[in-house]
């Protein structure tokens, strides 16, 4: 049986995300939130279930945090415990793959710990990780991927109040 999916509009989203109803347009336009779809109106829909596209340097944030869990198992951030912190994480993730940045990601059943360790970077991904910050690259520590959490918790608790909501 095939999921249905909630949509959201422009202006719906860009509350959520923080910006404008024109800037949520130009990421739809642009294919960066992936599952987008115009109505019969041409008005643009997003899946209530997107977030804001990750930048450059959240991005490289994220890949380089996912390589520091799986090189050390045992720095997982106790800040992971809190389930808005684990939403926005789940949401990142399935930003990151829908954009091919990792594979072997699968959304985990409702309440289950997500392993950062078993998530693989595609070539695509490892190339923004270790190339895409020049040689800062490869000085990030876990708070760095922290921070990026703290961008998407505000979001993941939005997401979480509409849900409530409907």
């Amino acid at each position: 049986m095939k999921k249905s999916v909630t949509y959201i509009d422009t202006e719906t989203a860009a509350a959520i995300f923080g910006v404008t109803k024109n800037t949520v347009t130009n990421y739809c336009r642009k294919d960066e939130i992936k599952g987008c779809k115009k109505d019969d109106k041409g008005r643009w829909l997003i899946p209530v279930d997107s977030i804001k596209p990750l930048t450059k340097k959240e991005k490289i944030t994220a890949l380089q945090g996912i390589l520091i869990v799986k090189n050390n198992p045992n720095e997982r951030p106790q800040w992971l415990e809190n389930e808005t912190s684990v939403k926005g994480l789940e949401l990142s993730l399935k930003y990151l793959f829908d954009n091919g940045y990792i594979c072997n990601y699968k959304q985990k059943r409702k309440n289950a710990i997500l392993k950062i360790d078993k998530i693989q970077l595609t070539n695509k991904g490892m190339d923004l990780a270790l190339g895409g910050g020049g040689n800062k690259a490869l000085n990030v520590a876990v708070s760095t991927f922290k921070e990026l959490l703290n961008l998407v918790t505000p979001i993941a608790s939005l997401y979480l109040q509409y849900k409530s909501l409907r």
